[in-house]
């Protein structure tokens, strides 16, 4: 004899963090009257049965993205930095296309996608808003003419002896995945 079929929900996410986390699925039932001895059994029906689906896409360099220290500062004097970042049409060519590609698989899969995990229009710029991960990257142009390059090809800075900077600050590109190993 065989159980019931159950339909799959679900996710369409990039981190558990973001739309239909396992805290999001308690905290819903909860405020939908879940206490109880029936909370264990609404998180045993919704819970086991999420998946998550992620796409990635590369980033291409553009120029019109940077960071600039900003007028306003700290609590100590110090600047913020202000970013100045546009995905571009390249990628958000990437994200449609992979958006698209996991609602047909959800649909074969015979799974339902909640409203909150697809990306919302914005209709003042005519994009979409995604619920992504970012890592800053390429921040510290590597080079060996100061006057357009923050550190040399040792990751040296030019304008503070014996300050390497190390990480993914220093790439001048990145894969879809994490730069550095842990």
């Amino acid at each position: 004899m065989s159980s019931p079929s159950r339909k799959l929900k679900a996710i369409l996410i990039i981190h558990w963090d973001r739309t239909g986390s396992r805290a999001t699925v308690i905290d819903n039932l909860l405020k939908s009257g879940k206490y109880g001895s029936t909370l264990p059994t609404s998180i045993a029906d919704q819970i086991p049965r999420m998946i998550r689906l992620s796409f990635s896409t590369e980033m291409l360099a553009d120029p019109n993205n940077f960071v600039e220290l900003s007028p306003l500062k700290d609590a100590l004097g110090i600047p913020r930095p202000r970013f100045t970042f546009d995905i571009g049409r390249y990628v958000e060519g990437g994200l449609r296309h992979g958006f698209s590609v996991s609602k047909e698989l959800f649909k074969i899969m015979g799974a339902t996608v909640p409203a909150d995990a697809k990306p919302l229009d914005n209709p003042a710029t005519a994009r979409m808003n995604w619920k992504t991960a970012a890592h800053i990257m390429g921040t510290c142009v590597m080079g060996d003419d100061p006057a357009n390059s923050v550190v040399d090809g040792w990751g040296c800075a030019h304008d503070v002896s014996n300050l390497w900077i190390v990480g993914s600050s220093v790439f001048p590109t990145g894969a879809t995945s994490n730069p550095t190993p842990r």
